[in-house]
């Protein structure tokens, strides 16, 4: 009964957002961002806001949750360990144009997962990230980390509703 009712929330959020004239977003119509929330740390986590931003002159729609790729530094940065849990309620969001939603996320940045080195930082740290639109377009929405941070225990994000 339960997949019944997500699956039925999911359709007719896609609904409202084709009844409001929004189309699914392309990667260039969207920036993203990953910035600290000042104060946010505790019980050896941070918390960071992944911001994305709708650039163009047309509202589009999103999923609700995003799937993530954190990568290095440099100018071809490597993929970096990011394994992302989806906490909350699942389904679209519209994003106006000129218009930003954002997600928090929570993760350690200083607490080593099992085998991760104990002695220096527990994974390279993410300079940018990668906010994959998913089906229907594909695609990513790539941006800067603020500021850059190790995400430990193998890349492990809990990421809530984007909204």
């Amino acid at each position: 009964m339960a997949v019944l009712s997500i699956a039925a929330f999911v359709v007719s959020a896609g609904a409202n957002a084709s009844s409001s004239g929004a189309k699914p977003c392309r990667n260039t119509q969207l920036t993203t961002r990953m910035t600290h929330i000042f104060g946010s740390e505790g019980a050896g986590s941070t918390g960071y806001l992944l911001s994305v931003s709708n650039v163009s002159r047309h509202r589009c729609w999103v999923r609700r949750h995003l799937d993530l790729q954190l990568l290095g530094a440099g100018s071809t940065p490597r993929k970096l360990p990011t394994r992302v849990s989806f906490i909350g309620r699942h389904g679209v969001v519209v994003i106006r144009a000129g218009h930003t939603v954002s997600s928090r996320l929570r993760f350690s940045p200083d607490i080593p997962g099992k085998g991760e080195p104990t002695r220096v930082p527990c994974e390279p740290a993410a300079h940018s990230v990668i906010a994959f639109l998913g089906p229907p377009r594909g695609g990513g929405a790539t941006g800067p980390v603020k500021p850059p941070t190790s995400v430990c225990e193998h890349g492990s994000i809990q990421e809530r509703p984007l909204g």
